[in-house]
């Protein structure tokens, strides 16, 4: 086991983040503008569907392309019998949603979601083969190429979109921007890959990739559960309005969260599965990843955290300002999301898979209960118990994973603590902002472009102050990347 690979994992983050900012900006100006056309009722309907949707997705893909990720050794009849399990797998569940869809739509909210479930059924094929695609170019540590390709089929389908919404196309200009962004996805991923699938099954790899990819689809389809419960229990409990509204701020939020979240899964996942053998590499990736979230995605919350209105104000419209204590809640999910997504990162890689379904089966059933009895309550204490489920998960998963690569918890709670401590003049600022001076537009500008430029300061002149593990990993490519544009404006 080579000894650079953590900082192989650091290049390929490097090269997502570009892409990830790129991508981030982009879907920020998409929702932004979908937000001043659409209504709330718009985005209520759209909340139940994906719901839906997003469940189906998890059964279709079914772990497969993870398996791949994951095996060591691999041939080209594994990689061909993958592939067509999951082109079986879509089509299987291509075929249950439509026939479902008429019950699915009358039990969730009305008929008038069935042709729209018939509609997003006819792309789980599509995503259910691209995941071998997808995962061939994380196996080459490809990241930066699939970057591209997602940013490119994103764009391109995000364009026709917003023209459908402004010709009066309602929430089905989402499902436009998800089909068309499904099938670009698939055909970019199998041109680069340079994989040409071949419909082959051998039993012994069947046997393989179900062993790992069935564990791990139970788990997805529960977890799916999971992170859609609030919005089916809303759906069903609440009204179409409250619905969009909570969707909409969380929505938001979510989609910076898993721009981010899927830097690390697809960089973390093949190098550590790379190294799983190798019990002080592990041990090391691990205190030095939760060490770098903490650095980077601290600043990510207290920009959310401190700046909810000016955010909505900007990005969402004045329409949703009501929403803004819902999104100052919900960001405090920033950190726990990302952390949670690490262990489940080295969880994944280290095989433990039926310790992963057994937290995403507590993570629904926790989820269940407490929505249950805060679902009358409000939108914000809806948002405060996603926040302290997500710690909770957090919590179990961090403990389960320091017993096996035996590390203690005083360690990783001290790395963590290490990474965060640059934060505590910025928090105290931040307190001092909120209670003082936010009141009014101006107001807000000023701190958040202080407040940014501060941070900025910090990374760039302060490196060690922000943490060690910054210093030593992360730095060192801001410099380079520094020292380039310097370069490229003497030139």
């Amino acid at each position: 086991m080579s000894t650079n690979n953590f900082d192989k994992t650091i290049k390929g983050l490097s090269a997502q983040t570009i892409v990830t900012i790129l991508s981030g900006i982009i879907e920020i100006l998409v929702f932004s503008i979908m937000s001043r056309i659409l209504s709330k009722a718009d985005f209520g309907y759209y909340a139940a569907l994906n719901s839906i949707f997003v469940i189906f997705q998890s059964l279709s893909e079914a772990g497969i392309g993870a398996a791949i990720i994951q095996k060591k050794e691999i041939t080209n009849n594994y990689i061909n019998t993958a592939f067509s399990l999951a082109f079986l797998l879509g089509t299987f569940f291509t075929l249950l949603l439509l026939l479902l869809s008429n019950f699915i739509s009358s039990t969730i909210i009305d008929k008038s979601l069935e042709f729209p479930l018939i509609l997003v059924s006819m792309t789980l094929i599509p995503f259910s083969i691209n995941s071998i695609a997808r995962s061939l170019m994380m196996r080459e540590l490809d990241f930066f190429k699939y970057g591209i390709i997602k940013l490119v089929a994103y764009i391109v389908s995000a364009i026709v979109a917003i023209i459908y919404a402004f010709n009066g196309g309602g929430f089905y200009a989402f499902i436009l921007l998800n089909f068309i962004n499904v099938l670009l996805l698939m055909i970019l991923s199998f041109y680069f890959s340079r994989y040409r699938p071949k419909f082959v099954i051998k039993i012994g790899n069947v046997r393989s990739i179900v062993n790992f990819g069935g564990w791990l689809t139970l788990s997805r389809l529960i977890f799916s559960f999971y992170r859609q419960i609030d919005k089916l229990m809303l759906s069903k409990y609440g009204s179409i309005i409250v619905l969009g509204e909570f969707y909409r701020t969380k929505g938001f939020l979510d989609s910076i969260i898993n721009q981010f979240e899927s830097i690390f899964d697809t960089t973390l996942f093949p190098i550590l599965s790379k190294g799983q053998d190798s019990s002080i590499f592990i041990r090391s990736a691990f205190i030095k990843s939760i060490s770098l979230v903490g650095s980077v995605f601290m600043s990510l919350f207290m920009l959310f955290f401190f700046n909810a209105e000016l955010i909505i104000t900007i990005f969402l419209g004045d329409k949703w300002l009501d929403q803004a204590l819902t999104m100052r809640i919900l960001s405090c999910v920033i950190l726990f999301s990302i952390y949670s997504r690490i262990t489940d990162c080295f969880i994944r890689s280290l095989a433990y898979v039926k310790f992963y379904f057994c937290t995403c089966v507590l993570s629904c059933v926790l989820s269940f209960v407490v929505f249950y009895y805060v679902i009358d309550w409000g939108i914000e204490w809806i948002a405060a118990a996603v926040v302290l489920i997500s710690f909770v998960i957090f919590l179990i998963k961090l403990c389960y994973l320091a017993y096996k690569v035996d590390i203690t918890i005083i360690v990783i709670f001290k790395s963590i603590f290490k990474s965060m401590k640059y934060s505590i003049p910025y928090l105290m600022l931040g307190t001092l902002f909120l209670f003082y001076f936010n009141h009014n537009i101006g107001e807000r500008i000023v701190f958040v472009f202080l407040f940014s430029l501060m941070l900025i300061f910090t990374y760039l002149f302060l490196p060690r102050f922000v943490g060690e593990v910054y210093y030593n990993q992360l730095y060192p490519i801001v410099r380079k990347y520094i020292n380039a544009l310097k370069m490229f404006k003497v030139e």
